[in-house]
């Protein structure tokens, strides 16, 4: 970004940039994101937006929050005609429904019709709804001037060989959020996704593209809640949608993930090894890292080493849950391993498990399934008892339950688990997920076991670590004091 703009920025700019990932290779996205005006939590929003896996190291973002929390407001920075200069895209997240100065909105657009690429967020499509010019609409591609109450809203992809949408679930069902009510779908617009109320109502563009002048524009009108815009689903599509509206979408399947560079799996497990056991514990490792000796299940179509890690992961339907058991049974123990979902708009966000203490089965023809306690993480935490009393922990409860702050969503969870008589507890990062007693008799010696869900849509883990002490002592290794 030239240095003379930066200096014309007003002081509520925030230049961020995250190290975490190296940059692709045509140089980071320079990326203006302009929030400010009612209703949403902006400085939520613009982190999560920084924070996503598609942004870090990837994106440089500028934040401009301005022009107050009410509907009616200006940002200085669309005071000047180039004020779009040296930006590769902009993303519109304000929210000024009142702010009707045609001269002000028509300074906005010239920016984008000179070839700007844009994406336009949520309330961004009710911005400038007073005025009675339509320039900012027809830059948007909708029109919109009311929405639905808030609710959870199923999303059905119309377009989807799109690049932005194609990794869509095709049962993906938006976070709580606001459904806007699309009067017109301007000319130059494209529906990718779409929603609506109930089963006797019209349907209305959630996702869709435009093309305004020389730019291209991705927009969606979700993006009301937190909830949203800590979706991992969500935060993918749009910033697929940005990728787009530059022209580098296909840079999205070049990037790698640097934890399968070499010696990442190899410092990776070290955590497990390196944690300071109680005296006189001796542990040993039930994966080589290099291959499944040791391990048994369905390992030509689920199971897999990949990095130093024991990856599980399906493209196609798996009937039932589906287990990697060690091949040696256990009772006492003490287990310690890493845990990573992969999220992302393709994979579903369906919980797995440490299977311990039950039995072996076949399931729906799989050998390989599984009768017992199911500790259960990642998107829903606590102890599931197949085949048998279901969930044991917390009894009683419904839904998914994540307590706070024992999950890192999308990243490597480190986690103990110690079992003693009848007695279960789990760690996580630190914190006490469950400390379980069961009733006696229900447990027994067993080989301990990784989970694939059975699930219609794809998913995938990867395990690290799993180093195991058997008749450990009566204290955690890992709770933090």
């Amino acid at each position: 970004m030239p240095t003379k703009h930066c200096r014309s920025l007003p002081s509520t700019v925030l230049l961020l940039l995250s190290m975490a990932a190296p940059a692709i290779a045509a140089g980071p996205i320079r990326a203006l994101l302009i929030t400010g005006g009612c209703c949403h939590d902006y400085d939520f929003q613009a982190k999560a937006l920084q924070d996503a896996p598609l942004s870090k190291g990837r994106i440089l973002w500028t934040v401009v929050n301005e022009g107050g929390t009410g509907t009616r407001g200006q940002i200085r920075l669309y005071d000047r005609a180039a004020w779009g200069d040296g930006y590769d895209v902009v993303v519109h997240n304000e929210c000024f429904a009142d702010t009707d100065d045609e001269a002000y909105i028509r300074r906005i657009v010239q920016v984008h019709h000179d070839g700007v690429p844009a994406v336009v967020i949520h309330c961004a499509m009710h911005s400038y709804r007073a005025a009675k010019v339509d320039d900012w609409r027809e830059f948007l591609g909708v029109t919109s001037r009311r929405h639905e109450a808030q609710g959870k809203y199923a999303v059905r992809r119309i377009e989807p060989a799109h690049p932005i949408v194609a990794k869509l679930p095709g049962t993906w069902t938006a976070p709580p959020d606001e459904l806007y009510v699309i009067e017109k779908l301007w000319p130059e617009a494209k529906a990718l996704a779409v929603s609506r109320r109930d089963a006797s109502s019209p349907e209305h563009p959630v996702f869709w593209i435009n093309s305004y002048g020389k730019a291209r524009v991705f927009g969606t009108t979700l993006g009301h809640s937190k909830e949203t815009f800590s979706d991992p689903v969500f935060l993918e599509t749009v910033l697929r949608g940005l990728y787009w509206a530059c022209g580098r979408i296909e840079e999205i399947e070049e990037i790698v993930e640097i934890d399968g560079a070499p010696g990442a799996a190899a410092a990776a497990a070290d955590w497990a090894s390196s944690v300071r056991l109680p005296e006189g514990e001796k542990s040993v490792a039930l994966f080589n890292g290099k291959d499944l000796t040791g391990w048994e299940g369905q390992t030509t179509r689920y199971w897999s080493v990949d990095g130093g890690a024991i990856r599980g992961a399906n493209d196609e339907r798996v009937p039932a849950s589906t287990y990697l058991f060690t091949q040696k049974s256990y009772r006492d123990f003490r287990l310690l391993l890493e845990v990573r979902q992969t999220r992302s708009a393709r994979h579903s966000t369906m919980h797995s498990a440490v299977a311990v203490l039950g039995e072996k089965m076949t399931d729906a023809g799989d050998a390989f399934g599984f009768r017992g306690p199911l500790l259960m993480f990642c998107n829903d935490w606590g102890i599931w008892d197949a085949h048998r009393r279901n969930r044991i922990c917390p009894a009683g409860h419904n839904g998914t339950w994540t307590p706070p702050g024992v999950e890192r969503t999308g990243d490597w969870n480190q986690i103990e688990v110690l079992v003693r008589g009848d007695r279960i507890r789990m760690v996580s990062n630190g914190k006490l997920v469950f400390d379980f007693t069961d009733a006696a008799g229900m447990l027994r010696n067993a080989p301990i076991a990784l989970q694939l869900h059975g699930n219609d849509a794809p998913q995938e883990y990867r395990f690290r670590g799993l180093v195991l002490v058997e008749d450990p002592t009566d204290k955690l290794a890992t709770l933090a004091q």
